[in-house]
């Protein structure tokens, strides 16, 4: 079949094939459609035996066979129609031997065995022509209409249960395929007509005839299989000293126990996943890093980062415990899933500090401690989150079939409903920015939906992860110094020798950086930055600690490591010199930040090269750039089928020193990319490095615009209100004895949030400008700090919302004896942006926002002192003074 045709899938193909598989029945066509119709809706069986109904039923029939249109809202034809398929669905959980009794009695009655298996291969080739289902999309196909995604059961060497299959075809299209015109055109293609008007013959070759599913096995499993399953028992053998499971009888004179069906399901989980465990910790047990251009094992060069908990369940600012301000109620060593006390949890951490290799501990320790702890992991990148298709759970069994293609759907969702399981999300702050609301409710549903699996999300700090239902943050800790120093101690001499280790290590113990406290944990707390200062301190006995100067000195000792390792010169396969090429990679860099591409398929990244090859006349071709980029710089890597920065920092870095290359006039074009990628890039590192390379140009061409926006209608009342809807159009506030950091109040204008705080204007807003009055908030969040005797003569002390207090009381909501209530609060919520609107009655509320003694009142005075700074700072100062020369 030329699968090119793109066939459709509907109502009257599906009809027509059956039809042809016994074209010689003796059975009417309106018998055959009324019983066709008959299996998900059975009302139709009785109203269709007499009357008007029958009478038509011939028109229909015909018309249903021909994809013309037909009345869906009628008697019997109710395609689409929600209530039909939830009775049926209804019907599924209650007796599901009745459909598939109704779907064997017409396959028997009118699909003879000998042309099964043809019909079975023109569905998969019907099913897999249709580019308009996704390969996302469930079939109900299995046997106790277990669900499958088409992806899967369009294989070569499927085996197909014939009357599950039947049913599920069916039901989908009577749920999805409301419009049975679609299918005309396959229809038309099918029959070969001699003349007008003319039905003409079936072309037998036009479908049915792939080879690829030439070898498919159909199994014709008895509607007596489908009922409600019951407790099988299953013989145990039982080593001497065993105790017998409470389940099941242990007969004392022998050494057998009889199991129930759940413990036997258990087992063949188990055994269902082991293919999969195996596969993917291969995979997962090497990685390639900076240091590395080649996969290496994982144990020989991680060095776990120690993870701090907060006991409240809300995001803090993070910055606070970077800084060391902030202690964590609790820190966690080595950390380990078990060591993630309830199902929801979320992983922060800032750029480089190793999340996704922690992410990666997790799921190899998960698997090594599975003989004793059975709680099955998975990894999915959350980077890979498809805009269009937007299925978290897709995403996820892909995670898994990408190991074991013989796991269905089916099996996966009776893992995460029965069986310990943990899935590690990684890199929500990778999803494309439009789409990340979109993924973050997927994740809430996917948690509510399976209650007893671990979800475990990873990302930088960010405002979506604060708001995600119910989750506790976990924050990855910078290495300490020991930490640091054994992950230099376990580099490969092959690429550090041991001399160079010692002397760095005794260049940090001596303070020969002179880091100050703050630079130390940003540097080399960092695992990446430790690895790049590695690098730079090879090449060049040094280590800035401004961080554009970083990756500028970074960059020179990549360019040339790997030669200096094999002890040759080579050149850049691009015929370019360093700088030349540092320019034109940073155009490619610029050009996809500035589209927010983080991954590139080949192709996409071809378009890219080609541009700047293009824009530049470079007498070069893609492929030495992409020689250069991914062999000689090691910069980018092929991760399956994409193209992936070794960190996106890199990216940051190499869009940041391209811009600074450009004239004035371009320059300006600056605050425009940024502007419109403002709500975007709030955790990236690309504005600071911008004023870093360059803070004159940067300050007139980004700062003084950005100000003059927020001033532009030279009115003091009116620009304040609209720097309160931009900036802080929902507030928050703690009252009571609550930390005031479980306020979230961060800006997410990339912009606007580095100026507030690289000029020091940024304030902070806390409960006592609002008297501690939580009547004020529109809406508001009770939390509970308690402390929890139980287990400790100490006391565990820990902060909860209400949903949380589930955990401290017991069915009557009473507390259990041990746990005490200290004290309490609120995490209260004020919409500013309505108050300024007038859309508030609160004369008293507005006073106070307005008031100057009001800490946003104050950082938007100070906004307006520095934009009025900065225009005399820059002010055009006509002279006739010469530039160059002594002006003789």
């Amino acid at each position: 079949m030329n699968t090119e045709q793109h066939f459709r899938l509907c109502g009257g193909t599906f009809f027509n094939l059956l039809l042809q598989a016994n074209d010689n029945c003796s059975a009417s066509q309106d018998l055959r459609f009324r019983d066709f119709l008959g299996i998900i809706d059975p009302q139709v069986l009785t109203d269709v035996s007499k009357g008007e109904a029958y009478d038509k039923l011939h028109t229909y029939a015909s018309k249903f066979r021909n994809c013309k249109q037909v009345p869906t809202n009628g008697k019997y034809i109710k395609l689409g129609n929600e209530k039909v398929c939830m009775v049926f669905q209804d019907e599924l959980k209650r007796e599901a031997i009745a459909p598939i009794t109704r779907v064997k009695e017409f396959a028997d009655s009118y699909i003879p065995e000998r042309s099964r298996l043809w019909l079975v291969r023109c569905l998969l080739e019907l099913i897999e022509s249709d580019t308009s289902i996704g390969d996302n999309e469930i079939f109900y196909i299995k046997p106790g209409f277990a669900p499958s995604y088409k992806i899967d059961f369009l294989r070569a060497d499927a085996e197909i249960d014939f009357y599950d299959f039947l049913l599920g075809i069916w039901f989908y299209v009577y749920k999805n395929c409301k419009d049975n015109t679609v299918g005309e055109k396959t229809i038309q293609r099918w029959y070969k007509r001699d003349k007008e008007n003319v039905e003409g013959v079936f072309d037998a070759t036009a479908i049915g005839a792939s080879e690829k599913y030439q070898n498919i096995v159909l199994r014709e499993n008895k509607p007596e299989e489908q009922s409600a399953p019951t407790l099988k028992k299953e013989v145990v053998y039982l080593t001497e000293g065993d105790i017998a499971p409470d389940l099941g009888i242990y007969d004392p004179n022998g050494n057998i126990v009889l199991i129930s069906a759940e413990q036997a399901n258990r087992s063949n989980m188990e055994n269902r996943m082991a293919a999969y465990m195996r596969a993917a910790y291969k995979k997962y047990s090497k990685k390639r890093t900076f240091i590395y251009d080649t996969e290496r094992p994982f144990v020989d060069f991680y060095v776990c980062n120690d993870v701090a908990k907060r006991a409240y369940g809300r995001l803090y600012a993070y910055s606070e415990m970077l800084s060391g301000k902030r202690v964590p109620d609790e820190v966690y060593h080595n950390i380990s899933v078990s060591d993630f006390k309830t199902n929801k949890s979320c992983l922060v951490g800032q750029g480089g500090l190793g999340k996704s290799m922690m992410v990666n501990h997790l799921f190899l320790d998960a698997v090594d401690n599975y003989p004793i702890e059975e709680v099955l992991p998975v990894i999915t990148a959350l980077s890979d989150y498809h805009p269009e298709k937007r299925d978290l759970m897709y995403l996820i069994s892909r995670s898994i079939t990408r190991f074991d293609r013989k796991i269905e759907l089916s099996d996966i969702q009776n893992q995460f409903d029965a069986e310990p399981s943990v899935v590690l999300l990684d890199g929500l702050d990778e999803v494309k920015k439009e789409y990340v609301l979109e993924c973050k409710k997927e994740i809430e549903i996917f948690a509510d939906q399976f209650p007893k699996c671990k979800v475990i999300i990873s990302s930088r700090d960010m405002s979506e992860l604060r708001s995600i239902e119910g989750f506790q943050p976990y924050y990855l800790c910078p290495l300490t110094e020991d930490q640091a120093f054994e992950m230099v101690n376990k580099l490969d001499p092959v690429y550090v020798d041991e001399d160079l280790k010692e002397r760095f290590i005794r260049d940090v113990k001596t303070r020969r950086f002179r880091f100050n406290d703050k630079e130390k944990r940003e540097f080399f707390g960092n695992p990446l930055f430790l690895s790049i200062m590695i690098v730079t301190y090879s090449q060049t006995n040094n280590i800035p600690t401004q961080r554009y100067l970083f990756y500028e000195q970074a960059y020179r000792a990549m360019s040339t490591r790997h030669d200096g390792l094999k002890g040759i010169t080579r050149n850049f396969a691009t015929g370019l010199n360093e700088r030349d090429f540092q320019k034109y990679f940073g155009q490619f860099c610029a050009d996809s930040y500035a589209d927010y591409n983080l991954k590139f398929s080949r192709d996409l990244m071809e378009r890219y090269l080609e541009k700047v090859i293009s824009d530049n006349g470079l007498k070069t071709s893609v492929d030495m750039f992409f020689k250069d980029i991914t062999e000689k710089l090691c910069l980018m890597y092929l991760d399956g089928n994409e193209y992936r920065f070794i960190h996106r920092s890199f990216q940051e870095y190499f869009a940041a020193y391209y811009f600074t290359t450009l004239m004035d006039d371009e320059y300006k074009d600056i605050y425009e990319v940024l502007n419109a990628l403002d709500y975007k890039i709030a955790s990236d590192e690309t504005i600071s490095m911008l004023c870093g390379l360059d803070q004159k140009r940067f300050e007139r061409y980004v700062v003084i615009p950005l100000l003059e926006e927020m001033f532009g209608y030279n009115n003091d009342e009116e620009d304040y209100k609209s720097f309160i809807r931009k900036y802080y159009s929902e507030i928050e506030y703690v009252t009571g004895t609550l930390d005031g950091e479980m306020a979230n109040n961060s800006i997410q204008s990339a912009l606007y949030k580095f100026v507030s705080s690289f000029y020091y204007i940024k304030e902070y807003i806390y409960g006592s400008e609002f008297d501690d009055d939580e009547s004020l908030a529109d809406s508001k969040e009770k939390y509970y700090c308690i402390t929890d005797y139980r287990d400790s003569a100490y006391g565990d002390m820990d902060t909860v919302d209400e949903r949380g207090m589930g955990q401290y009381t017991d069915l009557d909501g009473e507390l259990y004896e041990g746990v005490v209530i200290e004290e309490e609060g609120y995490v209260c919520t004020l919409d500013l942006g309505q108050v300024v609107s007038n859309i508030s009655d609160n004369e008293a509320l507005w006073e106070r926002i307005f008031s100057d003694s009001f800490s946003l009142k104050k950082e938007f005075n100070a906004a307006k002192e520095l934009l009025e700074k900065l225009r005399k700072k820059y002010a055009v100062i006509q002279t006739k003074k010469k530039r160059f020369g002594l002006g003789l």
